[in-house]
């Protein structure tokens, strides 16, 4: 930029300079010729005052003589009167030259200034120029780091995106093979559903089977104890009291495996807080029971003494709507959906 500044100054001051340089040289060579002239009129001025004094002198001592000396020195005064005139007329005619240059200097000069004036409005608007031209170049700049800057944006948006299409196509092949699955499970719990519901007909109709055997053996025992009664009117206190027990035993039978069932409990606890919703007792020989209830605790108690031998804990706050334990697992579901075990050993 210092450079370029530089050169203009350089310039600037060729194109002040350059024009003067001949114009003075002209106006140097017109003064030294007005000068030469100048000196030639004074010469000859003097030369002619001289000859008018020298004239009147000759006249009167040669006294008849005059005549011819006379028209001599008309002639020579003429020839310089001539001379100065010609003189006068070159004086006059390198005068109006010179005038003439120093009008054309003085144009010369006015175009140099309006030259002047343009150089400085040229140069201001070549600063101008060169100001909006770094704008410019700065502008540029940016651009092109915004341009870089969002081809690199473009470029992440396309990884992304095809990182977006990888994933979206991984989901479709999972939901592929879930949709799969789930006609496969809805297919199998249809069927496990329709096996439950031909084992619950048959446990119902075993039920059933079971009623009537029942009652067929409470119609067999009231039967049995109208014939005792009939037998046992005149028997004794005793034989009395051994008949009521024994009569009290075969009535707490159940079965056809003749299980006695308990008259009264062996324990009562109080197990949760709240409502206890389910239990379910071990019959793998541990002589566990397990108990849920509304407080979201599921407890394992001991048969044997009615203690308590852990509480277990699914951190969820919702009820526990059934469980079950067997060898030492203890699994329980609650209200939230959800199913959660245990293992005690």
């Amino acid at each position: 930029a210092m450079d370029d500044l530089y050169e203009l100054i350089k310039q600037r001051n060729r194109l002040e300079t350059d024009p003067f340089i001949e114009i003075h040289q002209a106006n140097a060579t017109l003064l030294k010729q007005i000068d030469a002239l100048k000196t030639k009129c004074n010469e000859l001025e003097r030369e002619l005052v001289i000859e008018q004094e020298h004239h009147p002198a000759d006249s009167t001592s040669n006294g008849g003589r005059g005549a011819v000396p006379q028209s001599l020195s008309l002639k020579q005064e003429t020839k310089l009167r001539e001379k100065l005139e010609k003189l006068q007329e070159e004086l006059n005619e390198k005068l109006k030259q010179s005038a003439e240059e120093q009008s054309n200097i003085l144009e010369l000069t006015k175009e140099i200034s309006s030259l002047k004036d343009l150089n400085v409005a040229q140069a201001s608007t070549i600063t101008n120029l060169k100001a909006e031209n770094e704008r410019k170049e700065k502008a540029i700049d940016h651009m092109t780091n915004e341009l870089a800057d969002a081809k690199s944006r473009t470029k992440l948006a396309e990884q992304q995106y095809t990182g977006l299409k990888n994933m979206i196509r991984v989901l479709q092949e999972e939901n592929d093979t879930l949709k799969k699955e789930n006609e496969q499970f809805s297919t199998r719990l249809v069927s496990e559903k329709e096996k439950m519901i031909d084992e619950m007909n048959k446990l119902t109709e075993m039920v059933d089977k079971y009623k009537r055997e029942v009652d067929l053996l409470h119609s067999l025992k009231e039967q049995d104890d109208k014939r005792k009664s009939w037998f046992t009117l005149g028997s004794k206190g005793g034989q009395k009291e051994e008949t009521d027990d024994k009569g009290d035993g075969e009535s707490r039978k159940f079965g056809s495996v003749s299980v006695v069932v308990p008259s009264k409990p062996m324990h009562t606890i109080q197990a949760h807080q709240g409502e206890a919703s389910c239990v379910q007792y071990d019959a793998s020989g541990t002589d566990l029971v397990a108990t849920g209830g509304a407080d979201s605790i599921v407890q394992v108690w001991d048969t044997a003494n009615g203690q308590l031998r852990q509480t277990l804990r699914g951190g969820s706050s919702n009820a526990i709507l059934s469980c079950g334990i067997s060898n030492g697992v203890v699994v329980a579901g609650g209200s939230d959906k959800t199913c959660r075990g245990w293992n005690l050993r």
